[in-house]
């Protein structure tokens, strides 16, 4: 049986959820005593309502009604929570929340990414707890994993929190995603030993990960720091890519090191990356810089 899509109908949610009669027969009138068809649509239709309203409110309406005319399903309810979610209506998702004895992994690392984004990791972290009670940090996927590093590792309080599942899963590219967070937020005191602790658990640091604790060094004006890295990098056989690059040059004309920049320039093309009009601008903008230092100098 057709239903009318979702956004041509701008009644009550009831009328979503009816279906159109159709007219009876006379075949029909025979068989009166056969049981009249259900008013509502199936729970898969219903969840995909409720999945497609723009207004969290009206999707609640609808999860209302059908509740009282189907059997419970879980699954109506953790889609409506997840919507509320996004919708910042955090106490009424919250409310919804601890109606279900055993929400699944999927609804609980979505409202962790979820809360992470909109800027509560409080929530975020109650979230964790939760799921971390279903399913322990060691038996996660490693890609839902990853995940809720890069979102606990966007905030200074739920940074212990992503550490933790750290410890648990120490691959390279989920040590790679907090050291960058870490490198953005200028937390080098924790940056530094997480760097160092790759060689410990036997993993091998790769380019992006000398590259954003370069840009950590670079971003707290710690050149000597950022040079020992990067020759480090190259002693040992990896080659920095165009960003990298980019952090130097911009460091050492800042510093008014031009020299250095332009060895650094000329020396791109043996480790494979050719200078583009980024690096060539970034040493310009250096000699402009230089340029009226000199003039103030001669004025003195």
């Amino acid at each position: 049986m057709l239903l009318p899509h979702p956004s041509l109908i701008k009644s009550s949610p009831a009328i979503l959820l009816r279906r159109r009669r159709r007219p009876r027969s006379a075949s029909s009138a025979q068989t009166s005593a056969a049981p009249p068809p259900s008013p509502i649509s199936s729970p898969a239709r219903v969840r995909k309502l409720i999945a497609s309203q723009a207004d969290p409110l009206l999707a609640k309406e609808i999860y209302d009604i059908s509740s009282s005319l189907l059997p419970p399903n879980p699954s109506h309810l953790q889609t409506l929570i997840l919507k509320l979610a996004r919708a910042r209506r955090f106490s009424l998702s919250l409310s919804l929340l601890r109606r279900l004895t055993s929400p699944s992994l999927s609804l609980l690392s979505s409202l962790c990414i979820t809360f992470s984004r909109l800027s509560r990791p409080d929530l975020s972290l109650s979230a964790l707890r939760r799921l971390l009670r279903l399913c322990p940090s060691n038996l996660l996927p490693p890609r839902l994993l990853r995940r809720l590093i890069d979102s606990l590792s966007s905030h200074p309080s739920s940074l212990p929190a992503a550490l933790s599942l750290l410890r648990s899963f120490p691959d390279l590219p989920s040590h790679n995603l907090l050291l960058q967070s870490l490198c953005r937020s200028r937390r080098l005191s924790l940056a530094i030993p997480l760097f160092r602790r790759l060689q410990l658990l036997g993993l091998s640091p790769d380019p992006p990960s000398y590259r954003f604790l370069i840009q950590g060094f670079c971003r707290h004006a710690q050149l000597s720091s950022a040079l020992s890295l990067f020759d480090e990098m190259l002693d040992r056989g990896l080659a920095p890519d165009s960003l990298t690059c980019t952090t130097i040059l911009n460091a050492l004309c800042r510093k008014r090191k031009l020299r250095e920049a332009l060895k650094i320039l000329y020396r791109m093309p043996l480790w494979g990356c050719t200078p583009d009009i980024v690096h060539f601008n970034t040493l310009i903008a250096g000699l402009c810089r230089r340029e009226p230092a000199r003039r103030m100098q001669a004025a003195r």
